[in-house]
């Protein structure tokens, strides 16, 4: 069905006769929009002859259901009239008083209404999106509201247009004496995943955050679609008073609050205001309504999160303090002396994307792979493997899965394994059809049946695991099982120690309570994966050791039945850098009072 003959069957009976005698005597396109204009305000209501005699036509017929919609091609989730009016209604206790309403992915058009419904001051509405369907069901809602609603002073235009390269007209986006209410609910999918459902609602391709290396190959690359349309408007909207306010994924205020940064965005006072994203759109994921003033001075550089629903105070800041981007601005006012560099170095756990090749289990002398059939291999190439959901007590024992080990190094030649391990090399000769299939770029021009996460670290017999999934910050020592130095999966990162002693000190450091206070003020809880290599590596260990004694450390090892060690002062040594130990309590007083105040 045509979208104009859809609209005028959607519309209800009484509706639907008051548009006839509205339309009766109309005998031309201009006279139909110009009948239209004056009943409700929409600016060029048909844009074609055909659209204007397809509508005239079906409004005899009889009404049908809506049509359905693709929101997996474009990643829309049609915002509910009652999230809209809620949204709006926190807008206006806000102090927004829109003259201009623009709404860029307008859908089936409800934020219009709830905006119309809500603001008084609106005296222009320009409404935009990509299908066309959309465009002629959000005129038909919004004729199914203004028809009922008072006469209005408004303009109205809706149109179709692609936001990634549209121009708003100069008048609606360079006049500073409007008052701009940019609101919305841009699409909540990432460039990857309309890349693979070859969708048309795609940004122009660019490295547009300019990452670099294997960053900008994987998954750093990959970015939220409606990040890249906050960003346009900001920017096209900059020479106007306009307030930014969309619904969007915690991930996308994040980014966008970080940005402020690195970008200069010129905004200022954003705040943040959760919702039920599963009860509103059936979505597991974190979300909130962003809301910014777009301003040329006064950019600002954290984000206050508050309720939506009512007017309490806000419950924490995030973002930037100097140059640190923070999860709770308060918390890390008392844990900053801790934010550094530390002295050892983390590591992701192994990478090979070919789980049911790779990955074994044992029965009896035997190894099994994910597809049932067994692995004789030689002995030596494999090796005992813990995933995330293993670390879950301070001393890792034991574990249910094995894992092969093709290189000592990232980049070392696999040809080798046919001289060495004959074995192996046929079995994976029978696989490479697997290897081959791995998407990641980062396997192309290495050799067949590379993995990453590999090297020295990788070998060494104890380990400190950190699970990167989690909300709460897991650190368990991993020793050797079965003589064999255990190897993590890639949803973990490590430490890897020569003697157990140096290993025992890190695990009771890293599970201290100041360390988790400064992991809750910089970790985001709602990441997909909160806890990183970026984030573990801001733990200076060093100035965590100076907070607390041996005898300290000896009885938390004792309270986790961790191996018997009596560590002595000494065995911290390899904490401590050489510089001046009172200069450094100085410096950290110092860094403390100024967060503080």
């Amino acid at each position: 069905m045509k979208p104009f003959e859809q609209l005028a069957r959607a519309l209800s009976q009484a509706h639907q006769a008051r548009l006839k005698a509205a339309l009766r005597k109309c005998a031309s396109l201009r006279a139909a929009n110009q009948a239209l204009l004056g009943l409700t305000g929409i600016r060029t209501f048909f844009e074609t002859e055909a659209q204007w005699r397809q509508f005239a036509v079906a409004l005899a017929g009889e009404r049908v259901s809506t049509v359905q919609e693709t929101a997996r091609e474009y990643g829309d989730f049609q915002t509910p009239i009652s999230l809209a009016r809620t949204v709006c209604r926190k807008l206006y206790q806000l102090g927004c008083r829109p003259t201009v309403l623009v709404e860029p992915t307008c859908g089936r058009g409800n934020f219009v209404v709830a905006a119309l419904e809500t603001f008084p001051s609106i005296r222009s509405v320009y409404a935009l999106d990509i299908q066309e369907r959309y465009v002629a069901e959000c005129k038909a809602t919004l004729l199914a509201s203004l028809l009922d609603a008072p006469a209005r002073n408004v303009e109205i235009q809706v149109v179709a247009g692609n936001i990634f390269d549209h121009v708003f007209p100069p008048g609606l986006a360079r006049d500073p004496k409007q008052q701009v209410l940019l609101l919305g609910n841009p699409p909540w999918v990432t460039n990857a995943t309309l890349s693979q459902l070859d969708s048309a609602n795609l940004p122009r391709k660019s490295n547009f955050k300019k990452h670099g290396g294997l960053d900008a190959m994987t998954g750093k690359s990959n970015f939220d679609i409606a990040e890249f349309i906050l960003l346009h408007l900001i920017r096209s909207f900059a020479e106007s008073n306009a307030t930014l306010a969309m619904l969007c994924k915690n991930t996308v205020v994040r980014n966008l609050v970080q940005a402020t940064r690195a970008q200069a965005l010129p905004i200022k006072n954003m705040q943040a205001f959760p919702f039920a994203a599963d009860r509103e759109f059936g979505v597991a994921c974190d979300a909130s309504l962003f809301v910014a003033d777009i301003a040329k001075r006064g950019a600002a550089r954290t984000c206050a999160v508050a309720n939506l629903e009512h007017s309490d105070a806000p419950q924490r800041t995030f973002g930037w303090v100097e140059n640190q981007f923070v999860a709770d601005v308060a918390r890390y006012a008392n844990t900053c002396d801790l934010d550094g560099a530390s002295p050892l170095t983390w590591r992701q756990g192994l990478k090979h994307d070919c789980a049911r090749v790779m990955e074994l289990d044992a029965t009896g002398a035997e190894y099994r792979n994910g597809l049932g059939q067994i692995v004789p291999v030689e002995p030596d190439c494999v090796y005992p493997l813990i995933k995330s959901s293993d670390l879950k007590t301070p001393v890792v024992t034991d574990c249910r899965k094995a894992v092969i080990v093709t290189q000592h190094a990232i980049g070392e030649d696999t040809r080798r394994l046919r001289q060495s391990h004959p074995r192996l090399w046929r079995y994976l000769q029978q696989h490479a059809d697997a290897f081959e299939a791995r998407r990641s770029s980062i396997y192309k021009g290495k050799p067949p049946f590379a993995m990453f996460g590999m090297g020295d670290y990788s070998f060494k017999p104890y380990k400190i695991a950190a699970s990167g999934l989690y909300k709460t910050a897991r650190f368990a020592l991993v020793p050797p099982i079965g003589n064999k130095p255990v190897m993590l999966d890639d949803t973990c990162y490590l430490l890897g120690f020569d003697a157990l002693e140096p290993a025992l000190v890190t695990l009771a450091l890293l599970n201290s309570q100041r360390v988790r206070d400064f992991l809750q003020a910089i970790v985001f809880l709602d990441s997909k994966r909160p806890y990183t290599k970026d984030i573990l590596m801001r733990i200076d260990l060093g100035k965590v050791a100076d907070g607390v004694s041996v005898s300290d450390i000896n009885a938390w090892l004792r309270s986790v039945q961790a191996p018997r060690f009596d560590l002595g002062d000494e065995d911290l040594d390899f904490l401590r850098p050489e510089r001046t130990r009172p200069r450094q309590e100085s410096l950290a007083l110092e860094k403390r009072a100024h967060y503080a105040a």
